[in-house]
């Protein structure tokens, strides 16, 4: 529906549907993108007025502003599509752009991998590093757009307020969404997320200004978008969590993006990374926005819900803005029957801290004061914390005093960021299944006469297939893959040029086989008879993701607002994997998905060699062919579990972590395909002279404990490894359920080359290893959310030390990891 401006000084605007399905933006307005002098005048000139002086504190020039705001043009201000305020030389502003792995719908830009792959390099420096590029392009978009259009207004997608990165949990993997986390673990998460956040933000020079405004979305307990044929019951979904849930799964990567609760948020490559966004002046700092989501958790919807102000804002300490996802506001009323009008939804959001509505509902802010739902002052509140960001990013300043406006264009898909991209590709990519040292190709005694190699499979010449969703190389969530501009290599084409490289007289032959989701065989035949006269095949299978619902086909299996049914591989693809090696042709399968793939027992068995390369962006294709030909050793961990299938879940709308057979690695009681955490090397790694100390602390005192250890490569060939801290609590009286079974608390990825040594030390926090008590047994899921506190109980905790996860690997992994226990006292 389109509603009336209550400014007379907002320009004329169309109101347009843009994916509605996807984003439940039942209208958004685009802002116009005419000149507008008086602003550009007034920016140049600086100091016109109060909030241009430079010289104030970013607060008074706020408060200036604001002084000279009617609550019209205030309540204006807090609609995502912003106008101007001429009269104030305020410049039109839309907060909507996008920066998940790449600035996306705005264009061509480099795509990295997608967030999932990121989460399994274990490696936070490489996720800073591709957050400042990401933020580097988005900035140097910003100002080139304006620039061309000479206008301050800023257009949809062309921001400097990113939504991003997105910090939930991906507690089951049907979820559609999951591919844009960094994984199942609140640990890896929370330490992703904070370095994601300050390449975002920060810069390499943490100058006065923040470079973009990260948003970390979606709060709270968000993981499940579709459910039985109905592709948008999150808006209206309630998720019931209980309160130990709550602190010790959903909360933990909040709390790291805000960085302000005492009892910490874990590690970062093995060091406490509490106050790591927070620079002494608190200019750059935490987060500077969180978006609220689309769910309701325990019957209220989480965009109204107390939780933001009596956790979000006052236990965690977040000072930034809140927005609502889009269209959420209005979802109080329309989807969840919270409210019986909008009026009243737009009322209860506000009064429940969101200052923002991505969407039209706050319009009905005016009428709201009218009926004394929303008093001014909470208006104003939300103003001024919409204000200070757009403050701090530059926005009021002449351009040339704001060195990240010299960011030029030229960065945008450059050599460097290209070069950055296929690094992360590489270090995201997991080998599952190595078997007769089949991988690296051209490298065993019995590839000395390597000349034919099959590359066979629906994803092996596919673009789409490498840059996820929310991705750069698709101009709006509509618009077209630019696949020539993106400069995508296929996998095919990449494995071509290095098979060229190893030797020129080697040839590469490809066919499709089949579709990713369809019933013909009309390609096995073809498949088969290039697997026999070759001396290797390189299958590409897995999963596509897509933009609902405008690119939605019978090969998007997994997107938002699309979550998957079934986890196995769809369509013919398990059939032809086994047509094709059942020609006795060595076969190397390449998985290239967002979420999870549960292979068959027979392939997990029988296929000699087996990899996992995610979405990998941009240049993965040259990534994967660098990891099979060897010129990359690959050391990519699992970021999620892999389950043998559906029976190893609980029912998929349960929030519940520990319900049989449990969620996640941390409370699943039953052998997975592939554990998180796992993933092997082409070389072998030893680990000895391992402790733990102090072997013992007090429970009421804060301890830092240092878990130190020697490894060493002991094999033939350089490569990274991650050195991963698990610990357990030795539970003695509650259900082996209560707790978790295992919890990563530190990590760090390190390089060795033969025979080359280190000892890491890596220090975690008593505060690491609180738990909350169990909740009596007669008590309301919801009856503590949101109060409760995790406690350092007493007793024996294991510590263990090694390159995964104690226990099993995977239920068909042959190869034993190393895992060194310790134990520790709590008294």
């Amino acid at each position: 529906m389109t509603r009336k401006t209550t400014s007379a000084h907002h320009p004329s605007r169309a109101c347009v549907a843009l994916h509605t399905a996807v984003l439940g933006v039942l209208c958004l307005c685009a802002l116009a993108t005419a000149v507008r002098p008086s602003s550009v005048s007034v920016l140049s000139e600086g100091g016109a007025r109060p909030w241009f002086l430079r010289s104030l504190p970013v607060r008074k020039r706020v408060a200036a502003l604001m002084g000279q705001m009617t609550l019209a043009e205030k309540i204006n201000m807090t609609l995502s599509d912003s106008p101007p305020i001429d009269r104030l030389g305020v410049p039109g502003y839309s907060f909507w752009s996008e920066g998940l792995h790449g600035v996306a719908w705005a264009g061509l830009s480099t795509v990295y991998p997608e967030n999932i792959g990121l989460g399994a390099t274990f490696a936070p420096d490489v996720v800073e590093a591709v957050a400042q590029q990401v933020s580097d392009e988005a900035r140097a978009k910003h100002i080139a757009r304006m620039r061309k259009l000479k206008t301050n207004d800023s257009a949809q997608f062309y921001g400097l307020h990113l939504f991003t990165p997105n910090v939930n949990i991906y507690r089951d993997p049907r979820w559609g969404r999951g591919q844009e986390t960094f994984g199942e673990c609140p640990t890896l998460v929370s330490s992703m997320s904070a370095a994601f956040i300050r390449g975002m933000q920060m810069g390499k020079a943490q100058a006065h200004y923040v470079k973009t405004v990260a948003t970390c979305k979606h709060f709270l307990a968000y993981s499940l978008d579709s459910w039985d044929g109905d592709a948008q019951y999150r808006l209206r979904f309630d998720a019931k969590v209980s309160a130990t849930d709550l602190e010790q799964t959903y909360l933990p990567a909040f709390r790291a993006c805000v960085d302000a609760d005492e009892d910490g948020v874990g590690t970062r490559n093995g060091a406490p990374i509490r106050n790591y966004m927070r620079p002494a002046d608190d200019v750059v700092g935490a987060v500077r926005s969180v978006m609220c989501s689309y769910n309701a958790v325990n019957g209220i919807p989480a965009c109204a819900h107390p939780m933001i102000q009596s956790t979000l804002r006052g236990r965690l300490g977040f000072d930034g803005f809140v927005i609502s996802d889009c269209g959420a506001v209005e979802f109080i009323a329309t989807q969840h029957k919270y409210t019986k009008t909008v009026v009243e939804a737009a009322a209860v959001a506000m009064n429940a801290g969101v200052d923002m509505d991505c969407g039209d509902a706050y319009l009905e802010l005016n009428q709201a004061v009218a009926s004394k739902l929303v008093n001014e002052t909470t208006i104003n509140a939300a103003v001024e914390r919409i204000l200070t960001s757009r403050f701090r990013l530059g926005m009021f300043d002449p351009s040339t005093t704001v060195p990240y406006n010299q960011i030029p264009l030229s960065v945008v898909n450059s050599a460097a960021h290209r070069q950055l991209a296929r690094l992360a590709a590489q270090q995201s990519i997991v080998l599952l299944r190595n078997e007769h040292q089949t991988l690296p190709i051209g490298l065993r005694p019995n590839y000395r006469n390597l000349r034919n190699i099959a590359v066979i499979g629906p994803n092996a010449d596919s673009a789409q297939a490498l840059v996820g969703n929310y991705n750069g190389c698709q101009n709006g969530p509509n618009g077209d893959l630019l696949a020539q501009e993106c400069d995508i290599q296929t996998p095919l084409a990449a494995i071509t040029a290095a098979a060229t490289t190893l030797d020129p007289h080697v040839h590469v032959k490809y066919e499709q086989g089949c579709d990713i989701n369809s019933d013909s065989r009309a390609g096995f035949a073809a498949a088969a008879n290039l697997a026999k006269s070759s001396d290797v095949v390189i299958m590409f299978l897995g999963l596509r993701t897509c933009t609902p619902p405008h690119d939605v086909t019978a090969d998007c299996i997994e997107a938002e607002a699309h979550d998957r049914v079934n986890i196995v591989l769809p369509g013919q693809q398990e059939s032809l994997l086994r047509v094709v090696q059942g020609t006795g042709v060595p076969v190397v399968l390449v998985l290239i998905n967002g979420g999870p793939v549960s292979l068959s027992s027979w392939t997990a068995s029988n296929v000699p060699a087996i990899v996992e390369a995610f979405y990998p962006g941009v240049m993965g294709g040259a990534a994967i062919a660098d990891v099979l030909f060897g010129s990359v050793s690959p050391a990519g961990k699992m970021p999620v579990t892999v389950v043998t299938g559906l029976d190893q879940l609980p029912p998929y709308d349960s929030m519940q972590m520990n319900q049989s057979p449990g969620r996640t690695y941390r409370y699943l009681t039953q052998a997975p395909l592939y554990a998180f955490g796992y993933g092997l090397t082409y070389t072998t790694f030893n680990f000895d002279a391992s402790s733990v100390t102090p072997p013992a602390a007090l429970a009421n005192a804060t301890t830092t404990f240092t878990a130190q250890v020697s490894v060493t490569n002991v094999g033939s060939r350089p490569s990274d490894q991650v050195v991963q801290v698990y610990w357990r609590y030795h539970n003695e009286s509650s259900g082996t359920a209560a707790y978790p079974a295992k919890q990563l608390v530190a990590f760090e990825r390190i390089h060795l080359k033969v025979g080359q040594d280190t000892t890491l030390k890596l220090t975690f926090s008593s505060d690491d290893l609180k738990l909350v008590p169990p909740e009596p047994s007669s008590s309301d899921s919801s009856d503590r959310g949101g109060d409760v506190r995790a406690e350092l109980l007493k007793g024996q905790y294991s510590i263990y030390i090694g390159d995964g996860p104690p226990g099993s690997h995977g239920a068909f992994v042959s190869q034993p990891g190393h895992s060194i226990e310790h134990v520790i006292t709590i008294y």
